[in-house]
């Protein structure tokens, strides 16, 4: 595995006070030809609250989610390869590396990952596959827009994007090859379209995305952390409280079984209730800390079970709730708020990736009977919750999806 670091310089305004206006910090490459965990560095200087944004194009392989990221774009550019495009904010004790698992590689694969300071909420995003320009997407003044583009052939390499700013390249042999560019955004234009050089023909997946410019002061909902427990044929089980919780945090707990069900935990609310097939029950409950005990009991007097809990902070009260037995389903939201989508699943061919547009929490399985995955995010005025597009694999049989909001804090 090839690793690369680079680190930008800093911004400065006048006077050689630093800049406000979106920068780059630097960016990092890694390609690979093996299969399992793949290390790749934080740029340089990066610092709690940057955005980060990873690219990975994959020939023939795998990649499976990582905790705390948010899927924004996924394709199988052909029968066994795929791009995917991750984000996520620095946090305040800034790693060294991220970890990303890649299975199945039976030829290489190339990931880059950028950071950029003073870059504000997610905006827009759009993404074109086969094609020879960066879509177009909302901007906003001050705001920064940002292309990320792959291809699993590098018979055809970006070199530049025309009004753009070039980031860098990871190139693995002629099976993988990934790029990155950016802007800042002026008042008197719109993000583009923009013109690749040279033009890549097949295999390729381009996605822009915008960010709106830094709020001057905000405060928003934060993931505070999660923990599962899991039921192979037992009449009771516990699941751990996560670690931090404060009172006053959302509790959101759920819940997969195939063949059986549990009652409602005591101090908990149910939301989500649901029968999907004949005995096999998707459940969601939550409760607001409060002198929280280390774990919960529960009883689903034998089947398989698999359950999580996800702590949250700075959140309001339950808004609306929606389940689903076809597809992710959107619920009604509130600016400030947040969304937490859950993945029910108790089919033994059935494996939940994530789902694009949110952050990936965990998934807690029981074997291959019962599994649940949760994502997250906070709401922004200019969407609503979803739908939100399933990654997955198997046919997604005996499964349940459910959309649970909550308003911002009173």
């Amino acid at each position: 595995m090839l690793s690369l670091r680079m680190m930008m310089g800093a911004a400065s305004g006048e006077g050689g006070e630093p800049s406000t206006d979106p920068s780059l910090v630097g960016y990092t490459a890694v390609t690979f030809t093996t299969t399992g965990d793949k290390t790749i560095s934080v740029p340089e200087g990066t610092a709690e609250g940057d955005l980060l944004l990873l690219i990975i194009g994959v020939r023939q392989g795998t990649i499976t989610s990582a905790q705390g990221w948010t899927h924004l774009a996924y394709t199988a550019v052909s029968s066994s390869s795929n791009v995917q495009v991750w984000s996520r904010r620095a946090p305040n004790s800034v790693p060294e590396s991220y970890t990303v698992n890649v299975s199945a590689v039976s030829y290489g694969g190339a990931c880059l990952l950028v950071a950029m300071h003073n870059v504000g909420d997610y905006q827009a995003i759009a993404s074109l596959e086969d094609g020879d320009e960066f879509s177009s997407v909302a901007g906003t003044d001050g705001g920064a827009v940002i292309g990320l583009g792959s291809t699993i052939n590098t018979t055809w390499q970006l070199t530049s994007v025309t009004g753009m700013t070039t980031i860098g390249t990871a190139e693995e042999a002629d099976n993988a090859y990934s790029f990155a560019a950016w802007k800042l955004l002026a008042a008197t234009e719109s993000t583009g379209t923009f013109a690749i050089n040279p033009s890549l023909p097949i295999y390729t997946l381009n996605v822009t995305v915008s960010y709106l410019p830094p709020p001057a002061s905000t405060i928003t909902p934060t993931f505070v952390g999660w923990a599962g427990g899991a039921s192979p044929d037992t009449n009771t089980f516990t699941v751990d409280v996560p670690a931090g919780v404060q009172d006053g945090d959302l509790l959101v707990l759920a819940t997969a079984h195939r063949n059986c069900d549990i009652a409602d935990p005591a101090g908990w609310t149910e939301r989500i209730g649901v029968d999907v097939s004949s005995n096999e029950w998707n459940h969601v409950f939550t409760r607001v800390a409060s002198s929280e005990p280390a774990s919960y009991t529960l009883d689903p007097g034998g089947g398989q079970s698999a359950a999580m809990i996800a702590a949250f902070r700075g959140v309001g009260d339950y808004q609306a709730s929606t389940h689903s037995t076809s597809a992710p389903s959107a619920a009604a939201g509130t600016d400030g708020g947040i969304v937490v989508s859950v993945v029910h699943s108790s089919y033994d061919a059935d494996y939940p990736i994530g789902l694009i547009g949110t952050e990936y929490i965990a998934m807690q399985t029981q074997g291959a009977d019962a599994k649940v995955m949760m994502a997250w995010k906070p709401l922004l005025a200019t969407e609503n919750t979803g739908d939100f597009t399933l990654v997955a694999t198997g046919g997604m049989s005996y499964d349940g999806y459910s959309t649970v909001t909550f308003s911002p804090p009173a």
